[in-house]
């Protein structure tokens, strides 16, 4: 008998015996280990048959509201979602609008789809739902269609406070022939590319919308595998077999960033990795290593990898070498593109790897589970696995290159929101570098501190701070208080109600942090509650969160309140922030499990500022 003979075996077992954990765990490892089309089916369809007793094990963060609008049938698209969402230990609750009627669910305020309040949607239209059978393919066309979508999604904007994600529109594998100048000029490809960046451009500025290529991603997968005619026909399912499981993973990619799971930084080992070779027996002259010949496919893969960093992931190393015939090559090798300088972390040395990717984690400020390893030692992954279960060690492909292909196929990179700030990353944590190397000059923290020549500016939110604070919400898990994600529309909201947001500025003679904290209070009464209180973990031992506290003091004084209340929610990420409040006179007003609620009365004395911190000012020249 086989693996797969013995998963459905147990399988088999456990819908016999009613028992929901082993028909949980079996059909999320049939899907996962045998991921056919027939197998994901049947572990989604098991699955949903206990998923009322499974509920009950989940956390409420751990649960994800999801609405799949699609013009086509969508039910093969949610056995996807469900089974690959549980193997990411989140629980789905998935919302299909009725067969062709997306249009009238969005249109009746009242529709079931309303009263789902789903956190994520994900609208796919065919082409043929919104122009005719026969279009023209004229401009006015790409005209019509964006005008329809915008409307839709405006619609659901003034009814709900969700992510939307909305497909773009893959060319067919075969595109409709009207005259040979069409085939010569290629004028219906280029209609088709008018189309997606029309209304790329239509929702760029609209922060509670994401675009998923589904073009390029149909391009990638092969144009022609992306549909089955027999299955479109039959069943009126648009997607292919083969080509499900790439749209889910995408998907879940999206809903991973919504949640917090992101990745930040992509941790690399060096030989036959980021080039061919060994640099201690080959030397600098031996390495595959090349622009145009023998090594190009580790040169487009440093590419690649500095591409990440442009979307703000960092990058650092981790290798068992000699350092200096290791940094030779990074810095003086003719095609090697990247830098020393293009890594926050190197971790270059003989050293157990598991070992160095603790120092990488204290040194960056960010958990193990925020990091993913590339390495071409199955040695090396295994032990990284075993050791730290948290990291993501994929499978490198043998063939090296396939390792592109490998690092663009994962989907815990994606992005709801790009700021200023993801584009300077790593030079952020270069400036971090310069911090603790210009600490070893003062013997107390105070001194150190006091000559960093620390601006700090708290001002109240305005619109435009949203996005950014929204990315902050998604990102930071350590010194967070609560871990509660928001979108932007929900910011919004809270915006133009009792609530006061504020967001936190940093600079100091190192250079400019930019936008690392934000707090969301609500009145209540005499009360004021502190729901979300969160600082980037860089910055934090150099006093910004006494004085962003102390502001929050004071602004809920200057407002009358005669009390702080702080929410606090345990989380296994956010342990630098379990004392916070106890830490500032805060005292214990309950606690229900994982949650807990602090009081501060606004007539004692207030948290003092650190005297070292230039407050009030944007940066200090």
């Amino acid at each position: 008998m086989n693996r797969q003979e013995e998963l459905l075996q147990q399988i088999r077992e456990s819908l016999k015996n009613g028992d929901a954990q082993g028909i949980l765990r079996d059909n999320v490892l049939l899907a996962e280990q045998f991921p056919t089309h027939a197998n994901t089916l049947i572990a989604a369809k098991n699955i949903q048959s206990v998923m009322p007793i499974l509920e009950k094990d989940y956390s409420q963060k751990q649960k994800v509201r999801i609405a799949l609008l699609y013009s086509s049938t969508a039910e093969w698209i949610k056995e996807y979602l469900t089974a690959g969402l549980l193997s990411e230990k989140l629980f789905p609750q998935i919302y299909t609008a009725p067969y062709q009627q997306v249009e009238q669910e969005i249109l009746n305020m009242e529709s079931n789809f309303y009263h789902f309040d789903p956190e994520i949607i994900f609208f796919h239209l065919e082409l043929s739902s919104v122009l005719p059978v026969d279009p023209a393919y004229e401009k006015s066309d790409i005209e019509k269609t964006v005008g329809k979508i915008h409307s839709l999604v405006h619609l659901i904007q003034r009814q709900t406070k969700s992510l939307i994600v909305i497909d773009n529109f893959p060319q067919p594998a075969y595109l409709p022939i009207r005259s040979p100048r069409d085939l010569k000029s290629n004028t219906l490809k280029e209609w088709f590319n008018e189309l997606n960046g029309a209304l790329a451009d239509e929702f760029q500025s609209d922060n509670s919308v994401v675009i998923c290529d589904l073009d390029s991603l149909a391009a990638f997968h092969g144009r022609e595998r992306t549909t089955s005619p027999k299955l479109f026909y039959l069943a009126h399912i648009e997607l292919s077999e083969s080509f499900l499981p790439q749209v889910s993973k995408k998907y879940i990619g999206y809903i991973k960033a919504l949640k917090g799971m992101g990745r930040k930084c992509i941790v690399v080992d060096l030989d036959n990795t980021l080039w061919g070779g060994v640099i201690g027996e080959d030397g600098m002259e031996g390495i595959r290593l090349s622009q145009n010949g023998d090594g190009r496919e580790f040169f487009d893969f440093q590419k690649l990898l500095y591409n990440f960093t442009q979307r703000g992931i960092l990058l650092a190393i981790n290798s068992k070498n000699n350092p200096d015939d290791a940094l030779k090559a990074i810095r003086e090798h003719p095609s090697m593109f990247l830098k020393e300088d293009h890594f926050s972390s190197i971790k270059i040395n003989w050293n157990n790897k598991v070992s160095n990717f603790m120092e990488i984690a204290r040194e960056l400020k960010i958990g193990l589970d925020a990091m993913a390893f590339l390495d071409d030692d199955p040695r090396e992954r295994a032990l990284v696995r075993q050791g730290l279960p948290q990291v993501l060690v994929p499978e490198m492909p043998k063939d090296p290159s396939e390792y592109g292909r490998l690092l663009s196929s994962l989907n815990d990179f994606e992005m709801i929101h790009f700021s200023d700030e993801d584009t300077k990353r790593t030079e952020l944590y270069l400036e971090q570098r310069e911090r603790e190397q210009f600490k070893e000059n003062f013997q107390s923290l105070e001194d150190f501190l006091w000559n960093l020549e620390i601006a700090v500016r708290i001002s109240s939110v305005t619109e435009k701070d949203l996005p950014r604070i929204a990315q902050l919400m998604q990102r930071t898990n350590q010194f967070n208080m609560t871990t509660r994600r928001y979108t932007v529309n929900e910011l919004k909201e809270l915006l133009n109600s009792s609530h006061h947001l504020f967001t936190v500025q940093v600079k100091d003679r190192f250079g400019d942090s930019g936008t690392v904290g934000s707090a969301i209070l609500e009145k209540q009464g005499r009360s004021y509650i502190i729901k979300a209180f969160l600082l980037s973990c860089r910055i934090l031992g150099r006093g910004i969160e006494d004085h962003f506290m102390n502001h929050l003091y004071h602004a809920a004084k200057a407002e009358g309140a005669d009390r702080l209340v702080g929410k606090l929610i345990f989380t296994e990420k956010n342990q630098p922030a379990r004392d916070f409040y106890k830490k500032y006179g805060f005292t214990l007003l309950k606690q229900e499990g994982d949650q807990s609620e602090w009081v501060y009365a606004i007539d004692g004395n207030p948290p003092k500022p650190v005297a070292w911190i230039n407050t009030g000012q944007h940066v200090r020249k």
